[in-house]
């Protein structure tokens, strides 16, 4: 009976170390959060300039600023702004849920307009 102590108490200690060591590595992913974040939404890397985001854009002539309805050109699916880049690219929700984002550029977007006078033709 005292060896079987003997045994629980080594794995009791070493399930111990283990969770200690298992938490702070899920202490250091959480950490890497927004470098990620950057990476996929930016395509910056932490020590590059960041891209600004801005509230509204006009270009050509045409205004667009956060939460606007627009249309993707290629697939005619209506998307929301989320937020605008510096650089003039768009992330959008895909989904009127606002469960995925994408990245846009000014090329593969229309306004609601636009696209119904495409389509009106």
């Amino acid at each position: 009976m005292e060896g079987f102590s003997v045994l629980i108490a080594i794995v009791s200690i070493v399930w111990g170390v283990l969770s200690i060591i298992l938490f702070f590595k899920v202490w250091e992913m959480t950490n890497d959060i927004k470098e990620i974040k950057n990476k996929f939404l930016y395509d910056t890397l932490p020590n590059q300039q960041k891209v600004k985001e801005l509230k509204s854009f006009t270009v050509n002539g045409k205004y667009f600023e956060e939460g606007d309805v627009v249309v993707e050109a290629a697939t005619g699916r209506e998307i929301i702004i989320k937020s605008i880049l510096s650089d003039g690219r768009f992330i959008c929700w895909r989904d009127k849920n606002k469960t995925s984002m994408e990245k846009y550029s000014l090329s593969e977007i229309e306004t609601l307009e636009e696209y119904a006078s495409h389509n009106n033709k």
